[in-house]
């Protein structure tokens, strides 16, 4: 669920208004498969890893960590449930031009109302995940993005634990 994360000034102060700030970076990377960061991140991250890649293979989306975690258990309003949500959150975007749009990873259930066999038992009616780490390789160019979702009124060291984790994980 990738959207235009344009929003009027108001829309921006309704959201800080609220307390939840969403900080993004993005840096451009050379030199990294996709496969070798998802890789990376497996001892970290060992159940917050996502890896999708569509079937050209010209666009590849890593996720790594949960910077917030979207679900719903609603059966008829759970796409407006997370929609709603994920709308909230970008009005409290912060991002510089030039850095890309945070992504959700997730999905919804196809027939919420059906039985739900053991293995499926623990999941939501739609679960979405921003990734705290993002890496998006398209046509050969490969960026890596920070988001970080907080209600702290100051933000920096978290946001530069998050840079340097993003470091490690590249080298």
């Amino acid at each position: 669920m990738n959207q235009n994360n344009t929003v009027t000034q108001s829309q921006k102060t309704a959201g800080r208004e609220n307390g939840v700030r969403f900080f993004t970076e993005t840096i451009e990377v050379v030199r990294i498969s996709p496969l070798a960061f998802f890789e990376a991140g497996q001892k970290g991250y060992e159940e917050q890893l996502f890896y999708w890649q569509n079937a050209s293979q010209t666009l590849t989306l890593v996720g790594l960590g949960h910077a917030e975690v979207l679900t719903s258990d609603g059966n008829e309003n759970r796409f407006l449930d997370i929609s709603n949500r994920w709308q909230d959150l970008c009005t409290a975007l912060i991002k510089e031009e030039k850095d890309h749009a945070p992504i959700l990873f997730g999905g919804f259930s196809f027939d919420p109302q059906s039985v739900k066999d053991s293995e499926w038992d623990g999941f939501p009616s739609a679960y979405f995940v921003v990734p705290s780490l993002q890496l998006m390789s398209e046509n050969g160019q490969t960026t890596i993005s920070i988001n970080l979702i907080t209600t702290e009124g100051n933000a920096i060291a978290e946001f530069d634990a998050l840079r340097e984790e993003r470091d490690r994980l590249i080298h």
